[in-house]
Formats: C-alpha cells, sequence, structure tokens
C-alpha cells in the first residue's frame, strides 16, 4: 500500500510554532510602544500636566460632541466600506452582521498590534457567515487597501502644508529630543525592514492571485468602497479639526487633513500596539510646526486617542458572540487546510 495522503499544511506549521515573545516582531512593537508613550510622558512632564489640565477642563462641550459625531458617522462610514466589498461577492450576507463585526473589529484594534490588529478577528468571525473563506479573508485585505490609497490620494497635501518648514530648531525645543526623536526613527526603521522580508511578500502574491483578483470582476464593490473610504477619512479628519480648535489651536482642515496623513501612515507600521504611543510622538512633534504649543499639541494626541474609544466601547456588549464566532471561523479554516489551502 502506498504512503497516507499528507494533510494540507496549516497556517501554524508555516509560520513555526514560538511563542509570542520569541518573534522579533513582538519586541519591535514592544519597543515602539515603551518608546513612544515615554518620550510623550516625557514633553507632558517637561510641558507641566497642569497645562495639559488646564486645556482640558476649558473644552466647550458642544465641540466635543460635534467631534464625537463625526467619529461615530466616521465608523458607519467604514462599515458601510466593508459592506460594499462584501456584498459584491455575496449579496445575501446581513448588514447587520457586517456591522457587529466592523465594530468589534474596530474596537480591538485599539488594543492589538499595529492599526489594524482588529482585522483578523472580523475575518474570522465572518467564516462562519460566507460560502467561501476567500471571500471573508479577501474582504478584510481590501477593505484597509481602499483606506490607504484613499490616504495616499492626499499625501500631496502633506508635502505641501509642510513645504515651507524649514527651520527644524522646533524639533528641539525639549531638552532630550536629540535622543528621543532618534531612538523612535529607529523603530521606524526596524519596522520598515520587517515588511521588507520575502516572506511577506510571498504572502502577498498569494492573496493577490487566490483572493483578491475575483474583486476585479465586480468592479461596483471596489468603486463603492474607495468612495466610502474618502467620505470616511473626510469625515474623522474634520473631527480632529475640531478638537484641535476646541484645544485652541490657530490650524485650518487643511493642514489638519496633511498632519493626519503623515500619522495615519505611521501608525501602519508594525512596531507598536495600534500606533499607541507613535501616534501621539507624532502629534507632540507635527503640530507644534504649525505654530501649535506643545501643550495644545498633547491635549490633541490625547483627545484623539480617547473620543473615538469612547465611541466604540458599545461594542463590547457584541465582543463574546463575536470571539464565539471567530472561534468556530478559526476552526472551519484548519478543515479547509489552513490559510493557504482555502479558496
Amino acid at each position: 500500500m502506498g504512503e497516507p495522503a499528507k494533510r494540507a499544511p496549516v497556517m501554524e506549521e508555516r509560520t513555526g510554532s514560538r511563542p509570542l515573545y520569541g518573534r522579533p516582531l513582538f519586541w519591535i512593537r514592544l519597543g515602539g510602544t515603551v518608546l513612544g508613550l515615554g518620550f510623550l510622558v516625557w514633553v507632558l512632564s517637561q510641558q507641566a500636566w497642569a497645562q495639559v489640565r488646564q486645556l482640558m477642563q476649558t473644552l466647550s462641550w458642544p465641540l466635543l460632541t460635534l467631534a464625537g459625531a463625526g467619529f461615530l458617522f466616521g465608523q458607519v462610514f467604514n462599515t458601510l466600506r466593508w459592506w460594499a466589498l462584501l456584498r459584491a461577492q455575496h449579496p445575501l450576507l446581513s448588514e447587520r452582521v457586517v456591522f457587529r463585526l466592523s465594530w468589534v473589529g474596530y474596537l480591538t484594534s485599539n488594543f492589538l498590534p499595529s492599526s489594524v490588529g482588529g482585522d483578523g478577528l472580523r475575518g474570522a468571525a465572518l467564516l462562519p457567515h460566507v460560502p467561501r473563506a476567500s471571500i471573508a479573508l479577501a474582504s478584510v485585505v481590501l477593505d484597509r487597501v481602499l483606506n490607504l490609497l484613499s490616504m495616499l490620494c492626499l499625501l500631496p497635501v502633506t508635502v505641501w502644508i509642510f513645504r515651507d518648514v524649514t527651520d527644524v530648531s522646533v524639533y528641539f525645543r525639549w531638552r532630550g529630543e536629540k535622543v528621543a526623536i532618534p531612538l523612535v526613527l529607529i523603530v521606524i526603521l526596524f519596522g520598515l525592514g520587517y515588511l521588507a522580508r520575502s516572506s511577506l511578500r510571498h504572502h502577498l502574491e498569494i492573496v493577490w492571485k487566490r483572493w483578491i483578483h475575483p474583486w476585479g470582476q465586480r468592479p461596483a464593490g471596489l468603486l463603492w468602497g474607495f468612495f466610502w473610504a474618502w467620505m470616511s477619512n473626510l469625515i474623522q479628519i474634520g473631527s480632529i479639526y475640531v478638537l484641535a480648535r476646541a484645544v485652541g489651536m490657530s490650524v485650518s482642515y487643511v493642514q489638519v487633513l496633511g498632519v493626519h496623513v503623515l500619522i495615519y501612515l505611521l501608525v501602519l507600521l508594525p512596531i507598536s500596539l495600534n500606533g499607541l504611543g507613535v501616534a501621539e510622538s507624532a502629534y507632540v512633534v507635527l503640530y507644534p510646526l504649525l505654530g501649535a504649543t506643545p501643550a495644545q499639541a498633547a491635549a490633541l494626541a490625547l483627545l484623539a486617542r480617547f473620543l473615538p474609544l469612547l465611541i466604540l466601547l458599545p461594542g463590547v456588549l457584541w465582543l463574546p458572540g463575536v470571539l464565539k464566532e471567530a472561534a468556530m471561523g478559526v476552526k472551519s479554516l484548519h478543515r479547509r487546510g489552513g490559510l493557504y489551502g482555502s479558496i
């Protein structure tokens, strides 16, 4: 008798069974988070917490409400972006399922690596609701790609905003930043080096060939998704602009847009937990270049971190059910031969 057929390799066999703390990327993310948060705390200590507290205490509640509404609608548009992609491949999928999984996914992204950690959760939880694993997994990838493309379209605004910034002495307004900023940049370079690894390119080639190509045959979903990506980004940038004005900054919407695009790209790097510390450090470095005080920049960084999280908190009610669905999805994925065996 011949040898029994070998089981298709699952994802764990490809990636190895090393514990999380044994992987280089874990230490990169941990180091980026610690350095970024340390830098932010140090800047706040130099400026005195009293100034930041005073800004927080004088915030206008109507402006906070308006900013919160903008973040809320931004999340709704994020959900519509994913919904448009899924409808192109699975028209019978319930919009309630998409809304619930999307909300929990964005909530958990606040506590998981990079800014896309919750994507794995919503992709896994969607598996029991779709006939093919490729629909769930590729839709999550395309959802983020469309959002990234919409941001890259705005990158020229960032270049234009900072075109006249030639005096870099503002970077060294606080003692010790000559050490802090290079350290943050080193961590970012490590993250870029990891992204350039050949294994990642191999993964992306498989994702393109097996999963993403079918959407090209139904471009309406891509077009609608791109539209909702624009709507989501523009309205959430508007919320940050409202917060900037609330803390007393004299900046324009276009200036906030230019800064936000750069911060978004930095947060995408897998060097911290949801960009924690990295985004805040970018706020306190970039906004003073536009005339804001360090205390205003720090206050804006805290508001831009916690107000969207507050909007997403009701998603906790759906979290237990979504985790169960994700567990079911992972089991079904294993039965289909793992990440690379599913089509």
